[in-house]
């Protein structure tokens, strides 16, 4: 009965120092401590976007050890300290989770008796990491999803001593969302915070095949020159945060913001989530690692087509139409081998083998078969015993981050047919249009929101001739062995764009590109929905082919479209709209442009039956 006893009374006495350190000695300390910034840090006490916010940002309750702990940093700091000093074995458990906690307030408060619990799960896990330095990741943007039209950044957290990237670790944030939901549902809300985000670790090589093969994305691999210790503190961080619920918000909390609060939490003295107000694109949480200097080098992981497209530029004429008939599997692999040299059988086996793989991704339905036949032609290259024929592809010259930066404001002179002369001011937040200078950007991909036009024209107040909420284009080059559909989506409402007043429009094509010397020709079919004054009750649809012409230099850039669609309920009633624009790249930031734009044709309209309209414009794009 006496040792049971002592030990209860021991621990009572132990809990009436902490409590009285807590309260009394350190008072002032613990209320200065409980607003420095790497505390706030590390409850995630930030603010982005349009909306206020208050407290942190997470939004699972199990992160918090005091009740209010998610608004109230002080009550939180209170319940942390009074846990990681008790010496239960009850306790155990909980105070392993809080690494990254325990580790700053050792060091801020020297004097508290901390208690050191056996962590077996968390040591194992550390182990299996061994964090020598972090790696910011960067896969290109990919227009066929939602969630990476601008890109996505995540961490490799390189392992020590090791010399193959592909075992190393991955943190990745990302919205918890339903595979099997359709994109627009997923679009909707993760504009509005309809998902849970969660942090995650996983082996790198899972990261690499879904991005390089299965998405066909460039990666970008940042090496990071961080100090050990905010390395070790990032992991201890980011095993804080498993399974723990963030709202996920696609433009601003979204997987590349979270990273930088992550590194916050880690050294609040890298502030980089400060860069960011309003939104937070990936390719600009990259740029805030580069203009820090936190960057040492950089190496290029490029894509299964990136590869595809440039092997391909090293086929002759008959050895291109040669690939056509191995990588068919109806076809006999010898008989387009016939003339060629062994060191080119085996290029040609080599490129038409990746490009199966390529293909047996895209084309679910024919796997199968495009897989056993590039198990054929592996056997039959087995046989040549030549080195490996195929060079590596070399990086392209600018990077995703050195490219025009996010934000464009425009100031145009123009001249239309119906009001003659006005001044034209654009503002865009996001992000990239046909136009803009293409170094580092995909080319044929258009990627703007939010797009704001206003005119001020003689003798008038501001009108808003144009305020466009999503454009997207993927004008994606085809030939006879890679396929691929290209597409566009708009919507938008436009003044005088067929009809007086405004109108709000929806706009969509599919067909396909190819490419001809640096041109891409597309050749789509377009819908056009527009409504009318009584959009609710009588919306109209056009639909009908479109030709659109682009070329994209690094000095320079020209584009011509023309359509021409008619009315679905009254055929007779049709328009053709051309536009031809041209954009001299003063530099990567700013532009001189010149556009021009006809519409003409009959309308539906009983009261304006003739349509002609036309306006040209001229002036200068800045980028900031």
């Amino acid at each position: 009965m006496f040792l049971p006893l002592s030990r209860r009374i021991a621990r009572f006495l132990l809990f009436v120092l902490v409590f009285l350190y807590t309260q009394a000695v350190n008072c002032k300390d613990i209320q200065a401590l409980s607003q420095h910034p790497q505390w706030l840090a590390l409850l995630h006490y930030h603010h982005i976007g349009l909306l206020p916010e208050r407290g942190s940002q997470i939004d699972d309750e199990d992160f918090f050890l005091a009740p209010n702990g998610d608004i109230d940093p002080l009550a939180e700091l209170h319940a942390t300290i009074e846990l990681l000093t008790q010496t239960s074995a009850d306790s155990s458990q909980r105070q392993c989770r809080y690494q990254a906690r325990r580790h700053w307030l050792a060091t801020m408060l020297p004097h508290v008796s901390f208690a050191k619990p056996d962590c077996p799960e968390f040591d194992a896990w550390l182990k299996e990491l061994a964090p020598d330095h972090l790696v910011l990741v960067f896969p290109a943007a990919y227009l066929n999803s939602p969630s990476s039209m601008f890109g996505h950044t995540f961490i490799r957290i390189a392992r020590r001593g090791g010399n193959n990237p592909l075992l190393d670790y991955s943190v990745n944030f990302a919205a918890n969302a339903n595979p099997a939901e359709d994109q627009f549902s997923f679009a909707i809300k993760g504009l509005f915070g309809g998902y849970a985000g969660q942090f995650s670790v996983m082996p790198y090589y899972q990261k690499t095949n879904e991005y390089v093969f299965l998405e066909s994305r460039d990666m970008w691999e940042y090496n990071l020159t961080l100090p050990q210790e905010t390395v070790d503190q990032f992991v201890r961080h980011i095993w804080e945060l498993r399974n723990i619920d963030f709202d996920y918000y696609f433009l601003t909390e979204n997987c590349s913001y979270q990273l930088l609060t992550a590194f916050d939490a880690a050294d609040y003295r890298l502030r980089l989530s400060d860069d960011f107000t309003f939104q937070a694109k990936p390719v600009d949480t990259v740029r805030s690692f580069v203009s820090r200097g936190l960057i040492s080098d950089i190496q290029f992981r490029p894509s299964s087509l990136s590869k595809i497209k440039h092997w391909q530029q090293h086929l002759s004429a008959e050895e291109f139409e040669a690939v056509i008939t191995l990588t068919d599997p109806k076809q006999d692999i010898s008989s387009a081998m016939s003339e060629l040299s062994n060191e080119r059988r085996a290029y040609l086996f080599e490129y038409a083998y990746h490009l199966l793989r390529y293909r047996a991704v895209k084309e679910k339905k024919r796997s199968a078969a495009l897989n056993q036949r590039a198990l054929a032609l592996l056997a039959e290259r087995s046989k040549l015993g030549q080195q490996d024929p195929l060079e590596p592809v070399p990086a392209p010259s600018t990077r995703d981050d050195q490219g025009h930066d996010s934000y464009r404001a425009g100031l145009m002179a123009g001249y239309n047919r119906s009001r003659k002369e006005f001044l034209e001011l654009s503002l865009r937040p996001a992000y990239h249009d046909h136009l803009d200078p293409i170094a580092g950007f995909a080319p044929g991909a258009r990627l703007e929101m939010f797009t704001l036009n206003t005119r001020l024209y003689e003798h008038e107040q501001l009108n808003l001739p144009r305020l466009g909420f999503i454009n997207i284009h993927s004008l994606n080059p085809s030939n006879a062995h890679v396929s691929a559909a290209s597409w566009s989506v708009g919507a938008s409402v436009e003044r005088d764009r067929l009809y007086s007043g405004l109108q709000l429009y929806l706009d969509g094509q599919y067909g396909k590109t190819f490419e001809t010397n640096g041109v891409l020709a597309s050749f789509l079919w377009q819908g056009l929905l527009s409504g009318t004054h009584d959009v609710i009750e009588k919306p109209a649809v056009h639909t009908g082919p479109a030709v659109e012409l682009l070329l994209q230099t690094k000095h320079w850039s020209a584009q011509y479209k023309i359509s021409h669609l008619r009315l679905i309920e009254q055929p007779d009633k049709h328009h053709a709209h051309m536009f031809g624009g041209i954009a001299w790249h003063i530099d990567n930031n700013f532009q001189l442009r010149m556009t021009h734009h006809r519409i003409f044709g009959e309308t539906y309209s009983q009261s304006d039956n003739d349509l002609h309209q036309y306006e040209s414009t001229l002036g200068f794009h800045y980028y900031y």
